[in-house]
Formats: structure tokens, sequence, C-alpha cells
């Protein structure tokens, strides 16, 4: 029997935002930090101004690639957790979302990988590079409450193993924040690569100032959207 991949689409696809709003996935354009796209500023900028006119990119087609890349993700980020020494239970860990979710005062919308829920606990997570977990500076955070996790497989070398690339950083911060500003619970996010069969995970407390900087860039980004103002 062939395997019915048009029912895959959406999951696949991973495309749960609107075309037309910034969304998670796009931060590492906002910011400057896509290594594929010097002008990805711009690039985002073209992208949201032709969705609001209606005019859409045409649809990802799944393949069998893709779809075992999504399926891929919750074994990665299994993994990951695990190495941190964070326990996996259906009622800590969750990776299935139907939906996206929506910034409470900015336009601003993302898709989750996974969450993960330390209720009351408190727990000191400390570098340890014999089972590839790390944290900013090599320092002891503290994470309580609920932290989102964004999940990447890949097979692109990086400069340092040791700390979480820029891009990948950006988009679970920014989801992050998206989360907190409707539930002051979410705390922390984590970044968790394969890159081949090697899994690394990286770990953050939130940057309580990070949402000042996020709102401006935001805000900046919709009135050049309405100016059709283009970045220099």
């Amino acid at each position: 029997m062939q395997f019915d991949m048009e029912n895959q689409m959406d999951k696949a696809e991973g495309k749960l935002t609107p075309w037309d709003m910034l969304s998670g996935s796009l931060m590492k354009d906002l910011f400057g930090l896509n290594k594929w796209d010097v002008d990805s500023q711009n690039t985002i900028l073209k992208q949201i101004i032709e969705a609001q006119k209606g005019n859409y990119p045409e649809p990802i087609k799944i393949n069998p690639k893709m779809l075992y890349g999504t399926e891929s993700e919750v074994a990665g980020m299994r993994t990951c957790l695990t190495l941190a020494g964070l326990p996996i239970n259906d009622h800590m860990f969750t990776w299935q979302f139907g939906t996206c979710f929506y910034h409470k005062d900015i336009a601003l919308a993302c898709s989750l990988d996974g969450t993960y829920d330390l209720g009351n606990q408190v727990i000191a997570i400390r570098t340890d590079p014999e089972n590839n977990v790390y944290t900013p500076q090599n320092e002891t955070i503290y994470l309580d409450g609920k932290g989102v996790i964004e999940h990447k497989t890949t097979g692109i070398n990086f400069d340092s193993k040791e700390i979480c690339p820029e891009m990948y950083e950006i988009q679970a911060k920014c989801n992050l924040e998206v989360m907190a500003s409707n539930d002051p619970s979410y705390k922390w996010y984590a970044v968790s690569v394969v890159h081949g069969n090697d899994p690394y995970i990286y770990l953050f407390e939130r940057d309580k100032f990070f949402c000042i900087e996020l709102e401006k860039k935001v805000n900046d980004f919709y009135r050049r959207v309405a100016d059709e103002d283009w970045y220099t």
C-alpha cells in the first residue's frame, strides 16, 4: 500500500504560522543572522509585503526526507534532554502542537518543536562536555517553570560546537518571548542540535531585557512593510 504523504503535509511542512506575519523561523532573517542570505531583511520584507497583497509562495511539496526530518525531531529532543539530565515523560515534555501561538503585544507568531515543564522544581544545569551539554560562558544556570525547545538536524560544520549557532538560538529566544508574553511561567529555552549522529544541547535562561529589543525590531519591520521602506 502506498503511503499517503498528502495527509502529512501540514506536519512535515511545519508552516502553521501566517504567511503575512513575522514568525520565529524568520527571526534569523530579521536579525541578519541568515548565513545563506546577506540581504535577508529585505527578503522577508518583500515576502510579507507580497503576502499582505495575497501573493503567497508556492506550496511546499512533501517528500520522504522532509517527513523523516519531522519525525526525527522528537527522538533528537528526547536524546538531548536526557543528556542534560532532564527526565522524559508526557507531563513534562510536550511535542505535539496543532496550532501556532501569538505574542500578546506585538505582531509575532511561532510554532513550537517542544516545551518542557519543570513545575516548581529548580534544576541547576552545568556545562558537561562529555555529554555535549553547554550553557553560556560555561556558567551554571538555574531552570524552573516552563521552557521552549527548538530542534535542528544538520550536516553543517560550525566553528565551535561548544557555542550554539546564533541563527538557531535567536529562533528559540524569540519563541520564548511569544510564550512568556501570555504565560510568565515560561522562563528558559533550549536548542537541541544533531550534527550527523552527534547530539548537542544548549540551554539558556530568559533575558528579561531582550523583549525591549525585540519589540523595537518588530515594530520597525511593520513600519517598513507599510511604507515599503527597504533596509540599506
